[in-house]
């Protein structure tokens, strides 16, 4: 199914997570905690998992998703947002049953992922290409479905657009993810501006590059 209505992903977590008032839901890869506000808005008891997280922050944990110090059916619901690819490709399965032990029988586990394609893609190529990864991330998955530890109740495909005040705006922002990123932008800066100046849409004022995503809907068996 093809949906462009709310592309976004707080757009697909009013599709296939609600209701979320008095529910527990843990964010993956919840970094700062971007997705915090919106779902207790929504009336969600948050609490985010992150490796990297902030230290000291009361509903954030720091600790990766293989390892997760949750006890089983601690949560009802969960998701994770471009987050399943950055486990490390051994780990996805291990990362996958934690959660399923800490979601038990019948929680949700919503996965939204980039797709190996896409404009934006193609620009990040030039310093980071994560087609392999991606793709990792989408067989572990399959894999799981295959073992009968989730079943997939739903799938969605729907295009991202990310807006930007120009190149230098495009690099600050993706040279936030890591610092492997952000020296691979100084020493291939002259690469990656003419990849962004080659595929960027113009809106307005605005840069535009889009990014097709994949919401996969887990429930556990």
């Amino acid at each position: 199914m093809t949906d462009n209505s709310s592309p976004t992903a707080l757009g697909a977590v009013l599709r296939h997570l609600m209701p979320l008032a008095g529910v527990r839901v843990l964010d993956l890869g919840a970094g700062h905690g971007a997705m915090r506000a919106p779902l207790q808005n929504l009336g969600a008891l948050w609490h985010g998992i992150d490796p990297f997280g902030p230290e000291n922050v009361e509903d954030i944990t720091r600790a990766p998703a293989q390892s997760m110090p949750f006890r089983a059916g601690s949560f009802e619901k969960a998701l994770s947002v471009n987050a399943l690819h950055h486990v490390p490709v051994q780990a996805m399965g291990a990362a996958l049953c934690e959660v399923a032990r800490v979601l038990g029988p019948d929680g949700l586990f919503l996965v939204i992922e980039p797709e190996v394609l896409g404009d934006l893609s193609q620009v990040v190529a030039v310093i980071d290409d994560e087609a392999a990864i991606r793709a990792a991330a989408q067989e572990a998955m399959d894999a799981t479905v295959a073992d009968g530890l989730f079943c997939e109740v739903a799938r969605e495909s729907y295009t991202r657009t990310e807006r930007y005040a120009g190149f230098d705006d495009f690099a600050a922002r993706i040279a936030q993810v890591s610092a492997e990123r952000a020296d691979a932008i100084s020493t291939e800066r002259p690469a990656l501006m003419a990849m962004f100046e080659r595929l960027a849409g113009i809106e307005g004022a605005k840069r535009t590059l889009t990014q097709p995503m994949l919401a996969r809907l887990l429930r556990v068996a």
